[in-house]
């Protein structure tokens, strides 16, 4: 199988990231189709290694399950694959509730302080101490 580049960050230079089914990024370096399904269904129903082999297809789930997990290159797409959770799907929800929390004046002041305090200081702007 060979591997699409797509994106420019530092798994797709290094040719680890694809463009998968549904448009979503996948590990896929040297996996089968089932193998995919597999990292995606895994990474997606929080770790639970029997259900993702069952989701995948596999006929024998528990010891396909267990048997894929110490597969070293299905290890790697499944830490791949939770990073482009984390760092595209969560960071946009993240933005989007502390957002949420900034803008709503039914939000307590305190809360839409620390979420304007957090959102600056992500940002790199720090909070001005005044002397």
């Amino acid at each position: 199988m060979s591997t699409q580049q797509i994106g420019g960050g530092t798994a797709a230079k290094s040719g680890v990231i694809v463009n998968g089914a549904r448009g979503r990024f996948a590990a896929t370096a040297g996996l089968t189709e089932k193998q995919q399904a597999f990292v995606l269904a895994y990474v997606a129903n929080g770790g639970i290694a029997t259900q993702a082999a069952q989701s995948a297809g596999y006929a024998h789930s528990h010891q396909e399950g267990w048997r894929l997990m110490n597969i070293p290159t299905v290890r790697a797409a499944i830490r791949a694959e939770q990073s482009r959770v984390i760092q595209c799907d969560l960071a946009t929800l993240g933005v989007k509730v502390i957002k949420d929390l900034m803008v709503n004046e039914d939000t307590p002041a305190h809360v839409r302080f620390q979420a304007a305090r957090f959102a600056l200081e992500s940002a790199g702007h720090g909070l001005c101490a005044f002397s």
